[in-house]
């Protein structure tokens, strides 16, 4: 990934003049501005094997000026931040911007390479392939897809349980997160399913208005049509970390009450 990042950035930065090293590539004192990338460890295991964290430092001479300095940074910013980076391994990722590195509100100088230096970091986050053997999803989350794709619009991929190929964003992707059957008098029971959904945009703007209006939408409607029955739609919840380079996420439970003789199809 991290070539495919520094090949990314060769294409975008032209300022940089093609000088894109990793860590160990660096030559002495080298000719300014470029950039060195390097993978920083992911400390969240949430994470593990979804996403990476990649850190671009910026090399500038030291009489570059703020409005220099600042127009660098963005350019980086814009190759990195929304963008599709695909390999021949197969994989695809879209890179999110993490909270400020170290530097950035006040630029470090790096004695072995003469150079001012600001860093920003990048959470890599890694778009799953689809599945193609997948069974097609079950009713309660047919219910989600369809409310999904009427509130989202066509512009969105609207998936159940794993990302579409090629990386294609903005993206929804909904997967069940557990079931639960509570008895009720008279032999009735209240079945309840929880499902979890992960929006990813080509901004952070996107991303959380997409989650927003999803939220909402699920929140009015109280009830969702499956089949011949109506599910009811119990607290959505939206969370959302932008600094720390996340999808928008959105928890919610439907329910709806069966009869014993039915507990095993739940649904």
């Amino acid at each position: 990934m991290l070539q495919t990042v520094k090949e990314q950035l060769v294409r975008m930065v032209p300022a940089a003049g093609g000088r894109c090293y990793g860590p160990e590539e660096v030559p002495p004192l080298p000719a300014k501005p470029f950039v060195v990338v390097a993978e920083v460890f992911e400390h969240d295991p949430a994470w593990s094997g979804l996403r990476r964290v990649v850190a671009v430092r910026i090399g500038m001479a030291p009489e570059t000026g703020p409005a220099e300095r600042a127009e660098l940074a963005l350019a980086v910013e814009r190759a990195l931040a929304g963008r599709l980076l695909t390999a021949g391994a197969g994989w695809a990722a879209t890179g999110l911007r993490l909270g400020a590195g170290a530097g950035e509100a006040e630029d470090g100088y790096e004695p072995l390479w003469g150079a001012v230096v600001r860093e920003l970091r990048f959470g890599m986050v890694i778009l799953q392939p689809a599945w193609d053997g997948a069974e097609p999803p079950e009713a309660w989350l047919e219910a989600l897809l369809a409310l999904s794709r009427t509130v989202l619009g066509e512009e969105w991929s609207v998936q159940a349980h794993l990302w579409p190929a090629g990386g294609q964003l903005p993206a929804l992707l909904w997967r069940p997160a557990g079931v639960e059957a509570l008895a009720k008098s008279s032999g009735l029971f209240e079945i309840r399913k929880a499902f979890r959904a992960e929006l990813r945009g080509r901004s952070a703007v996107e991303q959380l208005e997409g989650a927003e209006r999803l939220a909402a939408a699920l929140g009015r409607a109280g009830k969702l049509p499956c089949g011949e029955s109506q599910l009811l739609v119990k607290e959505p919840i939206l969370s959302y970390r932008p600094a720390a380079g996340e999808p928008a996420r959105i928890a919610v439970t439907l329910s709806r009450t069966a009869a014993a003789a039915k507990l095993a199809e739940l649904g």
